[in-house]
């Protein structure tokens, strides 16, 4: 946006314009690339941690450090559990495979923003009927910074799609990158007993299940 307050521009202001917007975009581009990149070399990770699917901690460690993510502290998975029901696709009710993908990225997208804050960040991975997520958790205020914003994103989803039902589990803490399994089941668990007991688009937490959690 140009603005000639005091003097219009001339030929060669206009062409310096035009050159540096394009260059301006191609910079956007390139970083856009490099963070899809991150993101997807982020999921693969942990794909891999919560699948079990490593030899050795030291090289799946070594790999998160490569991300700037420590493995080596108190971690916890949280499970954003999405249902794509026919009822919840539009008026006509069509599954739609591309309107399904794009909800998913949007939701993605949400919860990648509210995450930029979170201290060290967070390991996110989208699959077809979840969207997954690794987070450090070493005391009690993480605990309570990370609960606001599960919160926080389940209030987003439904102003965006308020005819997508979800719901949200979060399991337990755990040392130990091996570990990270038991909690990716634990969330799991959660997210869907949560929904029976108290409904769609709450977060519950596994250690407050009680006697469901056995």
């Amino acid at each position: 946006v140009i603005i000639e307050s005091c003097s219009q521009l001339d030929e060669i202001g206009l062409i310096a314009v035009e050159r540096a917007s394009t260059i301006i975009a191609l910079q956007f581009v390139k970083e856009k690339a490099v963070l899809e990149t991150e993101y997807q070399i982020r999921g693969e990770i942990l794909e891999d941690i919560i699948g079990g699917n490593f030899k050795s901690e030291k090289e799946i460690i070594r790999r998160a450090s490569y991300l700037s993510f420590n493995l080596n502290t108190s971690l916890v998975v949280f499970v954003i559990a999405i249902d794509h029901s026919h009822s919840n696709l539009g008026s006509r009710g069509r599954r739609d495979e591309k309107t399904i993908q794009k909800i998913k990225s949007n939701i993605l997208q949400v919860v990648h923003s509210a995450f930029r804050d979170y201290p060290g960040g967070a390991m996110l991975l989208g699959k077809s009927e979840s969207i997954n997520g690794l987070v450090h958790q070493a005391s009690d205020d993480e605990a309570s910074v990370l609960h606001r914003k599960l919160t926080e994103i389940a209030n987003k989803i439904v102003m965006k799609f308020p005819k997508i039902k979800f719901s949200i589990g979060l399991g337990s803490v755990f040392n130990g990158v091996r570990n990270t399994k038991q909690s990716f089941e634990e969330a799991t668990a959660a997210a869907r007993i949560g929904r029976i007991m108290r409904g769609p688009f709450n977060v519950t937490l596994f250690e407050d299940l009680g006697p469901y959690r056995f």
